[in-house]
């Protein structure tokens, strides 16, 4: 019964010498079953005593992200620790190999990781100088090359060029700088060189004529790369091009167009691969020595964070903890082992059995198992139910993979997800492979498979081919007429009939079934949903809320919805045919009369027939019945509720008048610290009381607005709630209806044709690719830098037998 409720948890004091409190702390956390209460919630973070610690965990995994994001950069694979244990062996290992103990690690590699992020840092800074140097010379060869070519046009005769390089090296990548006077002294002339973008070519022409007012001329060459050097510029989306100026030669206009000339640089990246995995390995082991680093600190800033919970007196560490009630004896263990194996002073712990449970409220704790912890997991997403109630867990277990073959029944689709999970529950794939993470949840995979196909029976479809597997058809064809006669006393055994997807009226039918079957199981779990509601109050004793909440709640859903439901099994449990003169019902219609007619039908030819004998006076008490409960929800409670507080509000202020003078509670540095005399009752002198969540009393506007908030809820999310069920149908539909455009587009008609190549296509679809899709996960096919690890071909003759 541990799923259908929390396991029973027990209130403990524990007392810490500050020498131990990392070590005892450590080895509290490898029990992984004790929640801490936070003493602490009404201090700053930065007046915690472990405050600085937490910072520096918080620092050193920013270190680890900027180093994981340069490993992705470069395309270095990290393998993480498959669980815990796996982590505590490589940690113990690289606790070994540094022959240190573990508390002393965290500096250790606080500093490592230090270093490697300044040398990673510092490297890619280098190779990004390095890269742009190169860019920087391939530019000045191009420019000095086409430099020559203008000079040789422009003189047939031999030219001195002379750059000067000395007053600045070249720019940057983007516009680069080559100065040079022209050959004689006497001349004037200068150069300027370097390249840019296409886009820019015109602006920056435009901003050269604007600034030197047309006394520059500009010359543009398609920028040339050799095949070796291309690798350089791979990152490049546009083409680039030599810019040469030539213009008359003065301080002032040569200083405007060096500053236009000027631009920022664009780094770029070259592999340090190699560095990266030589830092990520660690001798004896299999994992990424930084996946290592990065649980570490993650463990150290847990156990800094739980000890940040506790009060903290002069030489001693106190809180409060919870543990469950099967694991007391293995905290009785672990406690002996650190006394006497780990040679530690302390720590003192004691079961406390009297305490305020409004102030302490209990956490809730579900053991799960590989088969139970997807479902728990699902409902935790939408909400963790209090200490002791009723855990929806244990009814998803079936529900919600039911519903997901409502949704996709398919007996072909279904058996391929069966199948595969199958492979999955006997097979365990290769972790970092493509289906490793499915392999957590191969039993939930596993039961959708199942109900897919077990729903794929009941509509008999098989990817839109209904299918003749329980007997003969319950209708005599004509295929002549097109017409179709039922026997008689025939009932077909399993699911619909075949022939109804023959039928010209095959969509409304199978429409209408499904919409059916989908309100009568939404409001069958929806009353599951409020019975658990009752099951809560019968056990906390909140008999004010199963008589004014339950009882009214299902009452109402069933007078209205289950009445629906009730409708639709009567019409379909009745054979209009055999009434003379009768016209069936429709079960909207009769819902809409009875809540805006009050159950009476319109007199005249298109009144319809009543499912039941006085039907109208059935509707009308009914739904009297349900307009009742609406106020009942509503007041009673909130009036109870209100007299409660009254009463203990008087209490309170007799109680205080008769013990007048008695001290407040004070916290524990106020109290010298006892190790005797504890175990029997909580000493809440040693607590803040104000630091632990109080149970408030409300008044009667607060009390009275949560009710009004809860009734419309329950009420709205009644017929809410019902209409949404109505997915299961739409997907259903959509499901069927795309299998069948699928079958008649592809298959169906190269059938018709005798077509061989659709009769191989079908074949492949529904009998080589379920099997070479299986092979391929038994082989777990895995790629290295050459592509596939193993030849493919291999595999395909296993997967074609």
């Amino acid at each position: 019964m541990s799923l259908f409720r929390s396991q029973d948890v027990d209130l403990y004091e524990i007392l810490i010498p500050k020498d131990n409190d990392w070590d005892i702390m450590n080895e509290l956390g490898n029990i992984n079953c004790l929640h801490f209460i936070n003493l602490n919630k009404n201090e700053q973070p930065h007046h915690l005593r472990y405050f600085n610690q937490v910072k520096r965990c918080e620092e050193s995994e920013s270190m680890i992200k900027e180093i994981e994001d340069i490993c992705a950069q470069y395309k270095v694979d990290l393998k993480t620790p498959a669980d815990i244990d796996v982590f505590l062996q490589q940690a113990n290992l690289y606790s070994l190999r540094q022959d240190k103990a573990a508390h002393l690690l965290f500096n250790d590699i606080e500093n490592d990781l230090k270093d490697k992020s300044a040398f990673l840092k510092s490297q890619v800074y280098a190779i990004d100088n390095m890269i742009t140097l190169f860019r920087t010379i391939v530019a000045k060869i191009n420019i000095l090359q086409y430099a020559s070519q203008l000079f040789e046009q422009s003189d047939k005769s031999s030219l001195n060029l002379n750059s000067d390089f000395e007053r600045d090296p070249m720019l940057t990548y983007g516009r680069q700088e080559l100065r040079s006077p022209l050959m004689s002294e006497q001349s004037r002339i200068a150069y300027l060189g370097g390249v840019l973008k296409k886009s820019e070519q015109m602006s920056f022409k435009k901003l050269i004529f604007r600034a030197t007012r047309g006394k520059a001329l500009i010359n543009f060459y398609e920028l040339k790369i050799s095949d070796t050097d291309k690798a350089i510029f791979q990152n490049e989306q546009e083409k680039m091009f030599v810019y040469l100026i030539m213009f008359d030669d003065g301080q002032y206009i040569r200083d405007k167009i060096y500053r236009i000339c000027s631009s920022s640089q664009e780094p770029t990246k070259k592999s340090i691969k190699d560095y990266l995995i030589k830092i990520n390995k660690m001798q004896g082991a299999e994992y990424s020595l930084l996946e290592i680093y990065k649980c570490f600190i993650l463990k150290e800033k847990s156990i800094y964070i739980e000890l940040n919970k506790l009060k903290f007196s002069e030489k001693i560490l106190m809180g409060l903890l919870w543990c469950p009630t099967k694991f007391r004896q293995a905290l009785d263990e672990k406690l002996d082992d650190i006394r006497n194996k780990r040679n530690l002073e302390g720590p003192q712990m004691h079961l406390i059995k009297d305490y305020d449970e409004k102030t302490f409220q209990r956490p809730t704790y579900f053991e799960t198992n590989e088969f139970t912890w997807p479902f728990q997991e699902i409902v935790n997403t939408y909400g963790i139910p209090q200490y002791q109630e009723v855990n929806p867990a244990i009814f998803t277990l079936v529900s919600f993979p039911f519903l997901f073959g409502v949704m996709f029944g398919d007996v072909l689709h279904g058996t391929l997800l069966f199948v595969f999970s199958s492979y999955l529950c006997f097979y365990k794939p290769k972790e970092g492979s493509l289906i490793s993470e499915l392999y957590k949840i191969r039993y939930l995979l596993l039961l959708m498979g199942f109900f897919s196909s077990y729903c794929g029976f009941i509509y008999n479809d098989f990817t839109s081919i209904p299918l003749n597997l329980f007997g003969r058809s319950c209708y005599n064809n004509n295929h002549k007429t097109h017409q179709s006669e039922i026997k008689q006393d025939c009932i077909y055994q399993v699911g619909v009939d075949p022939t109804w997807y023959f039928a010209k009226n095959e969509l409304s039918f199978l429409n209408s079934l499904k919409m059916k079957i989908s309100v009568i199981l939404g409001v069958s779990q929806m009353s599951l949903g409020v019975f658990m509601k009752a099951f809560n109050s019968l056990k906390f004793k909140r008999y004010i809320d199963f008589t004014f909440e339950f009882l009214p709640q299902i009452i109402l859903l069933w007078s209205l919805f289950g009445f629906m439901d009730l409708m639709i099994i009567t019409k379909w449990l009745t054979n209009y045919d055999e009434i003379q003169g009768a016209r069936p019902p429709s079960v909207i219609t009769q819902m809409i009369v009875m809540c805006l007619n009050f159950g009476s039908q319109n007199e005249g030819p298109q009144r319809e027939s009543e499912l039941f004998n006085n039907q109208t006076i059935i509707m009308r008490i009914l739904l009297f019945i349900s307009l009742i409960c609406v106020p009942l929800m509503l007041f009673v409670k909130p009036l109870y509720e209100n007299n409660i507080n009254q009463k203990r509000y008087q209490s309170h202020i007799r109680q205080i008048h008769e013990e007048e003078g008695e001290k407040h509670y004070t916290a524990i540095n106020d109290e010298p610290i006892s190790h005797e005399g504890r175990g029997k009752t909580l000493n809440q002198k040693s607590i803040d009381i104000g630091s632990i969540e109080k149970h408030k009393q409300h008044s009667f506007s607060d009390l009275f607005i949560h009710q009004l908030i809860e009734t419309i809820e329950f009420v709205l999310g009644t017929i809410s709630n019902t209409a949404s069920y109505l997915r299961l149908w739409a997907l259903s539909l959509a499901h069927s209806q795309l299998a069948k455009v699928f079958f008649d587009n592809t298959i169906k008609s190269g059938l018709q044709s005798n077509s061989f190549v659709a009769v191989t296509h079908f074949l492949l679809i529904v009998l080589v690719v379920p099997r070479i899709f299986c092979v391929l996960c038994f082989y777990n096919f895995s790629f290295d830098d050459d592509g596939f690890n193993g030849s493919i071909l291999a595999y395909l003759k296993v997967a074609l037998g």
